[in-house]
């Protein structure tokens, strides 16, 4: 959401010139917030074009992109993708703007300041959970024209392991993540300010990042323009930074962070049908700025959880990050990432253990990365324990619920209904929908079959908490076979579709957009339009006559055109004999027709009770009138008759 401030960072001002700008308060196609704009010169450059081999350097070594895990492809583990549209499709970019043909995959920047702590803006991670939906990723940059860098997996990709620190209260804007692993010896923290004052005016300043979700850029044409020496909440700065630059490290020349990119003026405007950048003069006197939280701010919600690391003051203690021996201080060792402190004659920290080893121990945790178990120390992976078939919840195995996965789908009647349910967090997500730009999250799914042509209207309802999107695919498994996907048609952000099916089996999917989760009620109403494929025909005996033709009547009377009225059931005959299903005529009175009950047996010739078939009459009680009363007795005690050949 678009955050525009005073000089002064007045919340009110932010709050009303919000309701003001209503159509500017947007998330990009990168899902971060588009606020950010070109000063003078647009000062960004690719890594590999940067003309500092020193900046250059620093680029491919600390700097992270966040991005959603829905969008990395780790198919093949020595080469991870990323996945985005180009910046031209992502904001309709005019020809001729920089940048256009590039991807945008990038949610958010951080900025490497210890051995496993990345540093970032508080509004790109709401919580855990969130966190845990984030990759870290290293080298995502061009290292030359049109050629991206290979993202190495076990090299330059983290999962977050811990939100150490967070803030974001309209001022200050902060977030310091803990890695899943202390990072590859390739990968080098910054060096960070720890001097906690007001920085000069117009002190030079660098910026690197992932504006507007693109490959890594370089800009080193900004200043400082507002110092905020009364605060030290946040400083402006004329820096040509875009959304998805959020979070990224703001240094001085000499290369030490000094402050975090969070919020700043809109970056694209219309041009015609098109989108350009948004270009204000280097030095605005209208007080239009890009606002960087002050480092110190982070460091001292760092400090204040109580986290051993150099940049509290510490640094090799109990737990600190390490590679090597050297890396942990006198008495302690280098076991798993962590500095682990010696037996001695001291009692162990509370809550560690003496092994055998000499060593006081941290206790042991297990976490969920994905389906995998994972054991942690120290906040930190020390292996994978075990790999669960359904789903992995907080630390162990449990079932999946039901409709997860294609394999256990929940079969329903293909009728008018309305389903009811929740996709949680012990969801995963089967598949998404090619109407889905963003990052798709969990999904429950519903197979049905039809024997005949359908229509089919599917409303996701999503107010209780949901932010539905509905697809539905021929073959589960099989993205290619999509037949209808919508995001927000219905009413809100509801989700709907129409479509007509013919007879088969399909499985609906009832999504949820990006980390979404919540009830929803999904309103389904088939109208059948065609008659039953009723398959190949069954040959039955040698001789079945015409489909469907049942047993025989045969018509013996004179009057062969006659037509056949309701037969009444005459109920066994007196001889106890069945009265079959097949009937004759008699023949009585060729204009009446009078049936006798079939039991007709080609041997004998047997003919069994007349059964009376004129009309469905009564002989009349006393006092009632009924039709043809004479003549409805004669027909009555034809009933008796029998008659064997």
């Amino acid at each position: 959401m678009l955050a525009l401030r005073s000089k002064q960072g007045s919340s009110l001002f932010a709050g009303i010139s919000l309701l003001l700008c209503g159509a500017c308060s947007q998330i990009d196609a990168a899902g971060a917030r588009s606020d950010q704009v070109v000063y003078g010169d647009d000062d960004r450059t690719d890594v590999y074009a940067h003309s500092s081999a020193v900046w250059r350097q620093r680029a491919m070594e600390s700097i992270v992109a966040l991005v959603p895990s829905g969008r990395v492809d780790e198919t093949d583990p020595d080469n991870v993708l990323i996945e985005g549209d180009t910046l031209a499709v992502a904001r309709n970019l005019c020809e001729g703007e920089r940048f256009r043909d590039q991807p945008t995959g990038a949610n958010c920047s951080g900025t490497l300041i210890d051995l496993d702590l990345v540093l970032t803006a508080g509004h790109c991670i709401d919580d855990l959970s969130d966190c845990m939906n984030q990759r870290f990723i290293f080298d995502y940059f061009y290292e030359a024209d049109g050629v991206l860098a290979t993202i190495d997996g076990a090299e330059d990709v983290y999962g977050c392991s811990e939100l150490v620190a967070r803030v974001n209260d309209g001022d200050t804007d902060y977030a310091v993540v803990r890695l899943d692993r202390v990072v590859d010896p390739s990968h080098v923290p910054v060096a960070v300010r720890m001097d906690d004052t007001a920085l000069p005016m117009d002190t030079p300043l660098v910026v690197i990042g992932f504006g507007s979700g693109l490959p890594m850029k370089i800009d080193d044409g900004g200043q400082v323009t507002s110092p905020d020496p009364a605060m030290l909440q946040w400083f402006g700065a004329n820096l040509d930074t875009f959304g998805g630059n959020s979070g990224s490290g703001v240094f001085t020349d000499d290369g030490t962070v000094v402050g975090i990119l969070v919020r700043g003026e809109p970056d694209y405007v219309s041009s015609g049908d098109c989108q350009i950048v948004s270009d204000l003069p280097n030095l605005p006197d209208d007080g239009s700025e890009e606002e960087c939280t002050y480092v110190g701010r982070a460091l001292e919600g760092l400090c204040a959880t109580g986290t051993s690391t150099v940049l509290c003051g510490g640094g090799g203690g109990a737990c600190d990050a390490c590679r090597v021996p050297a890396d942990c201080s006198d008495g302690f060792s280098c076991v798993d990432s962590a500095c682990l402190p010696s037996c001695g004659a001291a009692m162990c920290p509370v809550g560690y253990d003496c092994l055998d080893d000499g060593l006081c121990h941290p206790p042991t945790t297990f976490v969920c990365d994905g389906v995998d178990v994972v054991s942690t120390r120290c906040g930190r992976e020390t292996g994978v324990v075990e790999t669960c078939e359904d789903f992995c919840l907080a630390g162990a195995c449990v079932a999946g619920p039901p409709g997860d996965t294609c394999e256990d789908a929940i079969e329903i009647e293909p009728v008018t209904q309305t389903l009811r349910g929740t996709n949680s967090n012990r969801h995963s997500s089967a598949g998404r929908g090619d109407c889905v730009t963003g990052a798709e999250g969990v999904d429950t799914l519903y197979t049905f079959t039809i024997d005949r042509t359908h229509t089919l209207n599917a409303y996701a309802d999503g107010s209780g908490g949901l932010d539905p999107v509905l697809h539905l695919r021929r073959v589960c498994d099989d993205e290619d076979t999509e037949l209808a996907c919508d995001d927000d048609g219905g009413r809100r952000r509801d989700a709907q579709f129409d479509v007509e099916l013919d007879a088969g089996s399909y499985t609906i999917f009832m999504d949820s957009w990006g980390d979404t989760l919540g009830d929803y009620q999904l309103d389904l109403t088939f109208v059948a339009i065609g008659l039953p494929d009723a398959g190949p025909p069954d040959a039955g005996p040698a001789d079945a006559g015409p489909a469907d033709a049942g047993p025989p009547i045969v018509d013996a009377g004179r009057d062969g055109d006659a037509p056949v009225p309701p037969l009444l059931d005459a109920g066994p005959d007196s001889g106890g004999r069945d009265a079959g299903p097949a009937r004759r005529d008699a023949g009585i009175d060729a204009g009446l027709d009078m049936r006798f009950d079939a039991g007709f047996d080609a041997g004998d010739r047997e003919f069994r009770t007349v059964e009376y078939a004129w009309c469905n009459c009564r002989v009349p009680g006393p006092g009632q009138d009924g039709p043809w009363p004479a003549l409805t007795a004669g027909f009555l005690a034809l009933v008796a008759l029998r008659r064997r050949t």
